[in-house]
């Protein structure tokens, strides 16, 4: 890691949705400042991809795979990898999203209840 910044070291910090894109992007530049790293993603591929990047900056990352919309893996989370690390300093709800990308007018009643769930009740 060639940054001088660690302003976060000895931090733990979650980031959601952080397999790919911005959730990403805020995972690397958290490990970068100093923390340790969890992400998760429903996508397994996208996630394994995603640990081996920010290992490879010199992250100490933890990955988890969870769909947000189920307080069930949500808590598997905690669970798993928060209870065995002891702390949570930093969360970063970046989940998000809708799961069909369709016109407006062509998402169904089940499309909105999805985005709602992913959207709003997994922050919840």
């Amino acid at each position: 890691m060639n940054d001088t910044n660690q302003a976060l070291k000895g931090r733990v910090a979650l980031v959601t949705g952080s397999s790919r894109g911005i959730g990403k992007v805020i995972a690397l530049s958290l490990g970068r400042a100093g923390a340790e790293v969890i992400i998760c993603s429903a996508n397994k591929n996208n996630l394994e991809n995603a640990k081996q990047e920010l290992g490879s900056a010199g992250i100490r990352v933890y990955a988890h795979a969870l769909d947000a919309r189920k307080s069930d893996e949500v808590q598997s989370i905690f669970t798993a990898i928060v209870g065995k690390i002891g702390k949570l300093d930093i969360l970063v709800n970046n989940v998000g999203g809708v799961k069909e990308h369709a016109k407006f007018l062509e998402l169904k009643d089940e499309d909105w209840a999805d985005a709602y769930a992913l959207n709003f009740l997994s922050a919840v």
